[in-house]
């Protein structure tokens, strides 16, 4: 299987002498035999591709004779990232084609042939077979290009160019390059529940173009690359763009549902929306039938992996998954403007029934959606409130008899350590982080201490004894012992 941005598969054939005309008069009826179109043919070997036709992957197939060795070679020209051996196919498939030919094929057979072609033999001179490998300059110059918005290549380089940008305006404020911390990522728009919910929707959005790390950007980036280029000059400028906005925020919105206190951050769940959008495009009649197997095969095996390597700890599947689903209801809802393509009534009125739809949903979301720290903080403002309320009646007993003393501490102080003991109890039912549930199981601790003591107090003040100091006074050092390590640790 071939990897990189034009897949490719190459062998390399000895000639043994024998005369080259034949060979590549060979190789033109070889082709020729496998139905490829051959437009390019010198006396040094021939250009073929090998199909043509709606979202399929074509291959570039070249056969170059030189010091008595022909090099055969077959190179994706599509978008794809992977050729999933079929580059290494069409070579074997071209040499059994070969082999048989060269057993069978008469020397009258390989003259006509050549005689038919005469007009159209490229001249040694101007054949770029043979003409100088492309220098480091032209190759980067190529690199570049994809870059560079043009045509039915517009968008996708646009949010390539926007991402990376952000990514290195984010390092120039001196946030790590490998691994950001989660306030580097926080202060730059990262999607993470509490601030989402608590009123910072716009991270919903955001947090699309900020990654986390280069290797995190430049896996993204690579996805973007391959996706945009084949999906976006089927779909057009505006509709691509919106279905990668789109997808993203329902990204956002389903990493919100499924974590509460993890910070999310990068175009992966976009990107997978593009994937649902193509992946919806190949369940229907606009895409040829003879390739829509092929298509659905590779897309599902990428997709699948993708999906599989994101169970890993620190991935978000969730926004991946979000992504992919309202990619393919956006396919489906885009479709009939894409096959009526000069209805521009109906592509913009589908257009504008999608962003009214994610806004109207997001809305919902944002406001419906239980935010577990806003729950916890106002459970935190209840106990202070409490434990104050029970405090103060010690704080106030200076001029009260020991019964007004007792009675306070029954009714104020332990109904509000009770009421406190409920509340922690209610709060640790949340789907909290650790160190919440720990600070929830210390301040347990604290509030049964005080019951204890308060409850020691109110029988030595009854019964008017000192027996009870040694347990009371014990209960006293083990809460000022929780509340200085609390201090501590803050």
């Amino acid at each position: 299987m071939a990897f990189g941005f034009s897949p490719k598969h190459e062998v390399e054939i000895q000639l043994n002498g024998f005369n080259q005309r034949r060979y590549i008069a060979i190789a033109l009826i070889a082709a020729e035999q496998l139905k490829w179109n051959v437009n390019y043919l010198s006396n040094n070997g021939l250009i073929a591709y090998t199909r043509k036709s709606l979202f399929t992957w074509n291959s570039e197939f070249k056969f170059t004779v030189k010091d008595d060795t022909a090099v055969i070679s077959s190179e994706s020209t599509g978008s794809e990232i992977f050729d999933w051996g079929k580059n290494k196919k069409k070579v074997e498939a071209f040499l059994d084609t070969y082999d048989q030919l060269q057993s069978s094929i008469t020397e009258e057979q390989i003259e006509q042939k050549l005689a038919e072609v005469a007009d159209i033999i490229v001249a040694d001179s101007e054949d770029i077979l043979i003409a100088p490998p492309k220098t480091s300059g032209e190759k980067l110059k190529g690199v570049l290009s994809l870059f560079i918005p043009k045509g039915n290549y517009f968008i996708t380089p646009i949010l390539i160019n926007l991402n990376i940008l952000i990514f290195i305006l984010m390092t120039i404020t001196g946030i790590n390059i490998i691994e950001p911390d989660t306030q580097s990522l926080l202060k730059w728009g990262a999607n993470f529940k509490p601030l989402t919910l608590g009123g910072e929707w716009w991270r919903l959005l955001t947090s699309t173009f900020i990654h986390i790390g280069i290797i995190h950007l430049l896996l993204n980036m690579y996805a973007l690359l391959y996706i945009g280029m084949l999906l976006e000059r089927y779909l057009g400028k505006l509709r691509f763009a919106i279905a990668y906005l789109i997808t993203g925020i329902f990204a956002s919105l389903t990493s919100l549902w499924w974590h509460n206190f993890t910070v999310s951050a990068g175009a992966s769940g976009a990107i997978f929306g593009l994937y649902g959008v193509f992946l919806a495009m190949l369940t229907t009649n606009f895409i040829d039938k003879n390739v829509r197997k092929e298509m659905l095969s590779s897309i599902g095996i990428f997709v699948f992996y993708n999906l599989v390597y994101g169970i890993k700890a620190g991935i978000d599947n969730a926004a991946h998954i979000g992504g992919l689903l309202s990619g393919i209801l956006v396919g489906y809802s885009l479709y009939p403007s894409i096959i009526n393509n000069t209805n521009l009534k109906l592509k913009h009125l589908i257009l504008s029934g999608l962003i009214i739809i994610t806004l109207g949903v997001s809305a919902v979301i944002i406001n419906k959606m239980p935010n577990t720290t806003v729950s916890y903080d106002a459970m935190m403002a209840q106990f202070t409130q409490n434990e104050k309320i029970a405090i103060d009646v010690l704080n106030t007993a200076k001029g009260k008899s020991d019964q007004q003393i007792a009675d306070g501490l029954k009714e104020q102080g332990l109904t509000n350590w009770n009421k406190n003991l409920a509340l922690l109890k209610e709060t640790k039912k949340l789907d909290l982080p650790d160190v919440l549930k720990e600070r929830i199981d210390i301040l347990t601790r604290y509030c049964e201490l005080r019951v204890k003591a308060y409850t020691f107090m109110i029988k030595s003040l009854e019964e008017k004894t000192l027996d009870y100091d040694p347990i009371i006074d014990s209960c006293n050092t083990a809460i000022n012992q929780i509340i200085t390590e609390s201090q501590n640790q803050q």
